[in-house]
């Protein structure tokens, strides 16, 4: 056990939920993941995280009452300062949740919810970065396409808690409907439902590609890794469709460095696995359109604390003030 004073974070996805003990200086003392069961509901999800925290809780040998706070990072509209998640499609359809509040009774302790990425983006600054740069944004390229900012040390989040909502930039006005309401989102483009979308567009004009067999022949089956792997075995469709996914995620990095001119630009997310070609599109396609003074200016990060970027960034919650100064 850790001298430290240690708190819980927790990341909540759609397909999984992961929770770890961390202490003050960033280390994970413990962790577990599930996958989600949020086809049953609000509550059941409420059900998972409190047995999560719980369950990690013993494993790093601390009393659940010695905990500090629990912080959830959770992609959704959640309500700055209340833990009220008014809308979180790929959780659950349930709306104007007080999922704070309820997991607080449930535990007895303090707990603060926020964005999924922008605990990420506090989880980078304060542990995976090497200093405290001036500008810092984090872009998480995942099931969709998040980020989060941070300038002078104070967490962006904007007057109604959604600010830096980069999936939701739109990168082709006249492009596909979004759930947003918009069109021509980036996450359509960019985001690893996007990704699985374009491959299966792509495998109706090609009845050779190598994806009708890795999927055996179900095109609902079709995923990221399945169009990284046949793009590692030669197959153009699966590359097409991974060098277009870069480039239009490279467009909007390139339109968000525009608008915040950041020190640091920092890359992460399950969809860097897509590979090299992927990552390549991405970095040639935001040298070619943002400002030759950003592109000079801007340092260019890989992620470094990885999956763990997530629980570490939500147990560092608490030190977010509620004007976004960082302690």
């Amino acid at each position: 056990m850790s001298d430290c004073v240690n708190s819980i974070g927790v990341d909540v996805g759609g397909t999984k939920i992961a929770a770890g003990v961390v202490t003050d200086g960033g280390q994970v003392l413990a962790r577990e993941r599930v996958a989600t069961g949020s086809k049953a509901g609000y509550e059941s999800v409420i059900r998972q995280i409190a047995e999560l925290a719980r369950n990690v809780a013993q494993q790093a040998g601390l009393p659940l009452g010695s905990v500090r706070a629990v912080g959830l990072g959770m992609a959704g509209q959640i309500e700055g300062g209340t833990g009220i998640v008014h809308h979180a499609v790929n959780l659950f359809a349930e709306r104007d949740i007080p999922l704070g509040p309820m997991l607080s009774e449930a535990l007895g302790l303090p707990v603060t919810v926020d964005n999924d990425v922008r605990a990420s983006t506090l989880g980078e600054y304060l542990f995976g970065l090497p200093g405290r740069p001036a500008s810092f944004l984090n872009v998480f390229a995942g099931t969709g396409v998040g980020s989060g900012f941070v300038d002078r040390g104070r967490l962006l989040r904007g007057a109604a808690n959604s600010a830096c909502e980069i999936g939701h930039h739109s990168i082709d006005w006249q492009g596909l409907a979004c759930g947003c309401g918009s069109r021509g989102c980036l996450e359509l483009y960019a985001g690893g439902l996007g990704v699985a979308r374009q491959a299966r567009e792509a495998m109706a004009s090609d009845p050779g590609t190598l994806l009708w067999l890795l999927c055996e022949r179900d095109p609902g089956r079709v995923d990221g890794r399945m169009v990284a792997t046949a793009a590692g075995r030669g197959d153009v469709t699966a590359a097409g469709v991974i060098e277009r996914a870069g480039q239009a995620l490279g467009a909007g990095l390139a339109n968000a460095a525009n608008l915040l001119n950041p020190e640091v630009l920092m890359l992460g997310g399950g969809l860097m696995k897509l590979g090299e070609s992927f990552r390549k599109a991405a970095l040639e396609t935001f040298q070619s359109r943002a400002l030759a003074t950003v592109r000079r200016s801007v340092r260019l990060e890989a992620s470094r604390l990885s999956d763990d970027a997530g629980i570490v960034g939500a147990a560092s919650l608490w030190r977010v003030g509620p004007d976004g100064t960082i302690a």
